[in-house]
């Protein structure tokens, strides 16, 4: 039985192909490799939004621009822009 974690992520191959005339293992590989890749891609935009709203509330109040406060707007940039990269170059890498 081919499950996603084996069959789209690690892309091992499973045995018995074919399922009363239909493929089960390339052309579905397909199907999934477009679901997991939306999602990705939707999953990592929506963080980009949350890291931008977290940025903008620190960055407007100035109570929380303690050390703590500035060194979590570090992060949050630098989360931002690393998640930033992965999202333009997700579909890039073959």
């Amino acid at each position: 039985m081919e499950t996603l974690y084996t069959g789209a992520i690690h892309g091992f191959p499973q045995p018995g192909g074919m399922a009363n005339g239909v493929s089960t293992g390339i052309a579905s590989s397909f199907d999934q490799d477009g679901v997991l890749s939306l999602i990705v891609v939707l999953g990592g935009s929506l963080s980009l939004v949350a890291l931008v709203f977290a940025f903008i509330t620190y960055s407007l109040f100035s109570d929380l621009r303690s050390l703590a406060g500035t060194t979590l707007m570090n992060l949050l940039a630098a989360l931002f822009m690393v998640q930033l990269l992965f999202i333009v170059g997700a579909g890039g890498v073959q």
